[in-house]
């Protein structure tokens, strides 16, 4: 009977440590795709920002005002903006993106189990 005991006692132990080497796996894994996509869009996001001061300077050159062409480019992005914002009960935009990140948790959890 005390070895029954103490087969059952080392495996729920060894169970409890396998379930906490699976949230750590989880984890590192969650915290390195974070640290990758914050380095993506910090990339992307400077490439986007060269982009903008580029085409701001191309439109000022055009408008003969560096200034104008900060204003319009300035302009069109508040436009875009706040069409985004009236309509985004509309477009779901939200919704959509719980959705995706649901799916990605989701299909993780299946893959790692799995």
């Amino acid at each position: 009977m005390s070895d029954i005991k103490e087969s059952v006692k080392k495996y729920v132990e060894t169970r409890m440590r396998l379930s906490e080497l699976r949230w750590k796996e989880e984890m590192s894994g969650a915290v390195a795709k974070a640290i990758y996509l914050g380095f993506i869009l910090l990339v992307a996001g400077s490439g986007l920002l060269l982009l903008n001061l580029a085409l701001a300077l191309y439109l000022g050159y055009l408008l003969d005002s560096f200034a104008a062409g900060f204003l319009v480019l300035g302009g069109v992005y508040l436009i875009i903006g706040a069409v985004l914002y009236r309509f985004d009960g509309k477009l779901g935009i939200q919704e959509k993106i719980k959705v995706a990140l649901l799916e990605q948790i989701i299909n993780n959890n299946k893959d790692s189990n799995g």
